[in-house]
């Protein structure tokens, strides 16, 4: 009984941390399928600790099913959205349930990995019919990151069948075909590293705190275009949220000290691999390959992947050791038991608890998109002593006090905001309450901080326009409506469109 629950949970986990639609919960960081995988996961995690340490007889974990079930479901997915798409232009034409191609490529690379570690010792028809399925959607993605990820993993595996000269020839070459098919994207992300290896050494040895790479990336981007304003990455700019490496992402967030624990703890939980169960193994190798995605993409954003990593913390010899080594002593297993059981009370209590306000807030920014007034303010405003440490519901709730014309509160929450989230949107956002104010100096400062984010932008110049022609300095004006006619276009658009017709006919209605 105990392990059909136990599969039941995981299966749940799974299912939604990989099917769940992204845009059912507004949040940017969270989404549904992050709410609900973590709810069936919290569950989960102690009732399969149970099983480990006192050894349950008379069920069977079917993990493996499960996952290959998942493999099938992702890559039958991603066939349907890419033949239903051909001759689309759309930015992330691929990406499943998923907010762009990253989330889903990650997630067939796990379900490959593990599928390839069981079939070392169990390779029948249905496997391998799946891990052909799973590389055949891995090149419908286009994600150069899976490429390489799928073919590490592969290697991997079967190291000892081909000669090293031979696989180092291969990887240069896959490498530098790769990096050349785009070559635009290549260079972004050299850019990116470049400015996140420039706030390691800021703060290399504790680094600049949890999620410092979104706390003060932009504002070190916006530093290096102030200083180089002729670079070639001018054009490349983009309002960047990961560093698309987490070993940089980790040294930002908790410098060399951290990042050295964290991998002492990796190594000690994988240096066993060969002494453990096979499901370790497959885990392991699934680590393996999170690891390998995690080097030019964001893998730790979705909850698939920590999924996979936690369950092989529990599958692992060296957290198995210290089970043993604990309940050597008197007393440890009824305290283990305790622990647990309150534990996980309390974790399914937060856990429901926050569903229920992140469903409410759905709910109520629907409404507002339909009709803003005092009512919605009221509802947010209650929602906000819940939330307040919340930046993505903060960035929201500034921009509904916009809309409703509250310009005052909308610049306080924005200004707090900016201490804890560096971000183009929020500049914008917070310097068009400082023109909606008349505040033209501190809004002109912001535009710029803006602009020198994303040089490559319209906005933050359209907005310096209306500043300057707010405050009478017509002449400045005129200057920057010549640069917004005479800008190069990255991405066109209906907005761009509308600013440059507006900068033609002010400049025409001068002259």
């Amino acid at each position: 009984m105990i392990y059909a629950v136990v599969n039941f949970l995981i299966f749940s986990a799974c299912i939604c941390a990989l099917l769940m639609p992204t845009l059912a919960i507004i949040d940017g960081d969270i989404y549904s399928k992050h709410l609900f995988s973590q709810f069936f996961f919290t569950l989960f995690v102690p009732i399969y600790l149970l099983c480990r340490i006192y050894g349950f007889s008379g069920g069977k974990f079917y993990f493996f099913e499960i996952i290959t079930l998942c493999g099938i479901a992702l890559a039958f997915s991603t066939m349907f959205q890419f033949f239903s798409n051909i001759g689309s232009n759309e930015r992330y034409m691929i990406r499943g349930n998923f907010d762009n191609t990253a989330g889903l490529a990650s997630s067939l690379c796990i379900c490959y990995s593990i599928l390839l570690g069981k079939s070392r010792q169990d390779l029948n028809k249905i496997i391998l019919i799946v891990l052909i399925l799973i590389l055949i959607a891995v090149l419908l993605t286009r994600s150069r990151t899976a490429i390489i990820t799928t073919v590490v993993v592969s290697i991997h595996v079967y190291r000892r069948f081909i000669p090293f000269k031979k696989i180092f020839i291969a990887s240069l070459i896959l490498l530098g075909s790769l990096f050349f098919i785009n070559i635009n994207s290549g260079l972004g992300r050299l850019f990116v590293w470049k400015c996140s290896v420039d706030m390691i050494i800021d703060s290399p040895i504790f680094g600049h705190g949890l999620n410092g790479f979104s706390k003060k990336y932009m504002y070190f981007q916006r530093n290096y275009f102030e200083g180089h304003s002729d670079s070639i990455f001018k054009d490349l700019a983009d309002n960047v949220k990961m560093p698309f490496n987490e070993i940089l992402n980790l040294l930002i967030s908790f410098g060399f000290a951290g990042t050295l624990f964290i991998i002492i703890l990796l190594y000690l939980i994988l240096r066993d691999i060969d002494r453990g169960s096979l499901l370790f193994k497959c885990l392991a190798l699934a680590t393996f390959s999170i690891i390998c995605f995690g080097m030019f993409s964001y893998p730790s954003r979705y909850p698939f992947s920590w999924l996979i990593l936690i369950m092989t913390i529990l599958e692992s010899v060296f957290f198995e050791r210290l089970f043993q080594a604990a309940f050597r002593f008197r007393g440890i297993l009824f305290g283990v038991k305790a622990s647990v059981f309150v534990l996980t009370i309390f974790a399914v209590y937060l856990q429901v608890k926050r569903i229920r306000v992140e469903m409410e807030w759905f709910q109520l920014n629907d409404i507002a998109g339909k009709a803003l007034n005092s009512f919605i303010e009221k509802k947010y405003d209650r929602l906000y002593v819940i939330k307040k440490n919340d930046n993505t519901f903060l960035y929201n709730y500034s921009v509904i006090l916009n809309k409703i014309g509250n310009y005052e509160k909308s610049k306080s929450i924005c200004l707090s905001l900016r201490h804890k989230l560096g971000d183009y949107e929020l500049e914008i956002l917070t310097a068009y309450n400082f023109l909606m104010l008349r505040e033209y100096g501190i809004a002109e400062k912001i535009y710029l901080s803006a602009s020198n984010m994303c040089p490559n932008r319209f906005v933050p110049l359209y907005g310096l326009f209306h500043v300057y022609y707010q405050r009478g300095d017509y002449d400045c004006a005129k200057e920057i409506a010549n640069k917004i006619v005479l800008k190069k276009i990255k991405i066109n658009s209906r907005t761009v469109q509308e600013i440059i017709t507006e900068m033609k006919t002010y400049l025409k209605a001068g002259s």
